[in-house]
């Protein structure tokens, strides 16, 4: 599963240092999470949902357009940039593309709140996404990814975003890439 970059501050560190030397019993306690961030953390995977359905259909209308190569910026790459905001367009799929850890995060990790600071403490005991983020998951350990609270709130809303600029561009696509005709079978 893909993770997002963990953004390493002072404070990030001083909480994952101690997340590190906290038992079994001590995590469990971190404060639970409260209705927002329940439906920040909803809107977010629902948010995907639409994201990854409208990605599908964009592929589809590539693919009926007989314009299908490995993935869908390589379509956009060499469209005509007077008709296609090439470099918007793949600045909107890259971001889409980051987000996508997020929600992974809130679709598939623990999360706690943190006392007294204003971030989410998000646990999981993947070796696979240990190794991937570089680090190492000891016996009766977790992997801890921090994010800090505000920031998560204005990523969903980018995503919120970035899922209704896809929805109107996959509307001008399906318009502007017309379905190609399959040879006719001999």
């Amino acid at each position: 599963m893909a993770l997002p970059d963990e953004i390493t501050t002072e404070k990030v560190s001083a909480i994952s240092d101690a997340l590190s030397k906290m038992t079994g019993v001590e995590i469990a306690a971190l404060p639970e999470l409260e209705g927002t961030d329940f439906r920040c953390f909803g809107r977010l995977i629902q948010c995907f949902c639409f994201i990854d359905l409208n990605l599908r259909r964009a592929l589809e209308v590539f693919e009926l357009a007989g314009k299908l190569p490995e993935a869908l910026s390589d379509i956009v790459r060499p469209l005509d940039p007077k008709t296609e905001p090439v470099e918007e367009t793949l600045t909107w799929l890259a971001a889409i593309s980051k987000f996508r850890g997020f929600r992974n995060l809130a679709g598939h990790a623990a999360a706690k709140r943190y006392p007294n600071e204003d971030v989410y403490v998000f646990a999981n005991k993947n070796t696979g996404d240990a190794k991937k983020a570089g680090q190492s998951l000891p016996k009766h350990g977790f992997m801890f990814s921090i994010v800090g609270r505000s920031e998560f709130f204005d990523m969903v809303q980018a995503a919120v975003d970035s899922q209704k600029w896809l929805s109107e561009k996959l509307t001008k696509w399906g318009a502007s890439y017309p379905v190609q005709k399959a040879a006719a079978p001999k």
